[in-house]
């Protein structure tokens, strides 16, 4: 089930949201989603394959901290998408920016900003 990048977003943009999934991910990290975060917790129903990036689910996301051990909302990230390597593209809710962040040396690499950027 792979998916190019532009109709990702173009699905994100017209992503009905799913305001109960929303409310489980924003208690759960103590955090509040940007729009696209709301989108890929309406939409990734199961892990949605782009390119080389694997967009995780909402059930993933929900238990990231469990199965990563990685306290990511201590961190104040919640992953969204894994690039391999260890590495995942995380939306950093203090700074209110998407960036990379390294489960095994747990930290935050690369350039910050639109989650579109990053995923180039």
């Amino acid at each position: 089930n792979k998916m190019e990048l532009v109709d990702f977003f173009e699905d994100l943009k017209n992503a009905d949201i799913d305001y109960q999934k929303v409310k489980n991910v924003e208690m759960k990290y103590d955090a509040t989603l940007s729009k696209i975060g709301k989108g890929i917790i309406s939409i990734a129903e199961e892990s949605l394959f782009i390119g080389d990036y694997r967009v995780i689910s909402y059930s993933e996301i929900m238990n990231a901290e469990e199965d990563l051990y990685v306290c990511f909302s201590e961190a104040g990230l919640i992953p969204f998408v894994d690039c391999m390597d260890n590495d995942f593209i995380v939306y950093d809710f203090r700074n209110k920016v998407w960036t990379m962040f390294n489960i095994v040396e747990k930290c935050k690499f690369g350039i910050s900003g639109e989650l579109e950027q990053i995923m180039k």
